[in-house]
């Protein structure tokens, strides 16, 4: 499980070192402690990665939070922890190995982490994903909720439609509308209350206690008992390597925004050119590698041309899901921070959907890599770094708040 967990992560954490290199025109913070007291205020968007994360204050904008551990295999529970014990106004974005949520959230919650426990109220549409979700007897979600684990245990209150996939799903909450339910082992336990339908698939017919109310139908579908685990695990690993992909995505348009714009320029006005540079230099780099692997003097080299070919290998699905997410919605080039979230996440969802799309996946996956590495390598010449600007914020940091 460990080993697993090294996976996921590891492409995360590569960005760790490269965070010294400060960030300037954006909203990034990162620091090992962030705590925000109680009666403190952050008037801001905030982007913030942490060891430790605790806000006790008020949030009046978005946060997008990224807790990481200090060891691929550190158990710690201290570390990679985000408590949320305040009262946040907008969206809360949180992701690491532990997330708490004891205040109230009065939009939208998504949180992604190993262990996520809730225990505070929710006013907007949640999703939730991780290997154990504990919703508490406290906790109350206001609208729809989508959450993904290997065990979830939902005791609070869901007012809108839920759906729920895991490999062990437990409910003993209240439901207000239909609950939809995709799980290997799911148990209804007595006082359950569902006001809308259930639907439900699972390998065996489920057998309800007389303290059960279920005020609409009960529908069961039949779900393949062998394939449904390893579907569920695919989709986790995906989900992961998503997750991972986007939040250095971030971190590297934060760091190199110019240059991030000249790739999709690039991109965008010569895909062409791009797929060309691309493959000679896959072919090149390669050769390259080989002939340097062959002298005692040249191993240094090597090892530093296959570390520039690995990065330039997965920062390419990055610059061409921007330039896809940027046509689709048939958006301006970028000029703030926050304004290449949606084309990315739009282009990454198509890019990741393609790559995965059985034998074809190959050829999307070859097209993606060299046209984004073609552009990389182009945005490098002195011919293309004369019209770019710089990034201007969309907001400043200025809260009151503790950073240890």
């Amino acid at each position: 499980m460990k080993n697993k967990w090294a996976v996921k992560w590891l492409v995360i954490l590569m960005t760790w070192f490269s965070l010294s290199v400060p960030a300037l025109s954006t909203t990034f913070v990162q620091t090992n402690m962030f705590i925000l007291d109680s009666g403190e205020t952050l008037d801001s968007e905030l982007w913030l990665m942490a060891s430790q994360i605790t806000l006790n204050g008020n949030a009046k904008d978005d946060l997008f939070l990224m807790a990481v551990t200090s060891s691929l295999w550190d158990d710690d529970n201290k570390d990679g922890l985000v408590k949320l014990a305040g009262e946040y106004d907008n969206d809360v974005w949180a992701m690491g190995n532990t997330v708490e949520l004891t205040g109230k959230i009065q939009d939208h919650a998504r949180f992604l982490a190993r262990t996520i426990t809730i225990n505070g109220s929710i006013a907007h549409s949640s999703i939730f994903i991780g290997n154990t979700l504990h919703l508490a007897h406290s906790a109350a979600i206001a609208a729809d909720a989508w959450m993904m684990g290997e065990n979830l245990i939902i005791e609070g209150e869901i007012k809108g439609n839920v759906n729920l996939m895991g490999k062990e799903v437990t409910l003993s909450g209240t439901f207000g509308q239909d609950v939809f339910v995709t799980a290997q082992d799911l148990v209804v336990l007595p006082g359950t209350k569902i006001r809308g339908n259930l639907t439900y698939r699972c390998p065996k017919e489920l057998v309800f206690d007389r303290r059960v109310v279920i005020q609409g139908r009960v529908i069961r579908k039949m779900m393949p008992e062998s394939s449904s685990g390893r579907a569920l695990e695919s989709f986790f690993y995906q989900s992961w390597l998503f997750m991972g992909a986007l939040m250095v995505a971030m971190i590297f348009i934060a760091l190199l925004p110019a240059f991030t714009n000249r790739a999709i320029r690039g991109i965008r006005s010569s895909p062409g050119k791009c797929m060309v540079t691309g493959l000679m230099v896959m072919c090149l780099v390669p050769l390259a590698v080989f002939f340097a692997l062959l002298s005692i003097i040249g191993i240094p080299l090597g090892l530093l041309l296959m570390a520039t070919a690995a990065i330039l290998v997965y920062l390419s699905k990055i610059v061409v899901a921007m330039a896809l997410g940027t046509w689709i919605l048939r958006r301006p080039e970028p000029h703030g921070y926050t304004q290449y979230l949606l084309p990315l996440v739009s282009g990454l969802l198509l890019v990741y959907a393609g790559v995965n799309s059985g034998m074809f996946g190959l050829v999307v996956w070859l097209i993606v890599t060299t046209t984004g590495a073609g552009a990389l390598v182009l945005a490098l010449l002195p011919a293309n770094t004369g019209s770019a600007t710089l990034l201007k914020p969309d907001n400043s940091f200025e809260g009151s708040c503790n950073q240890r």
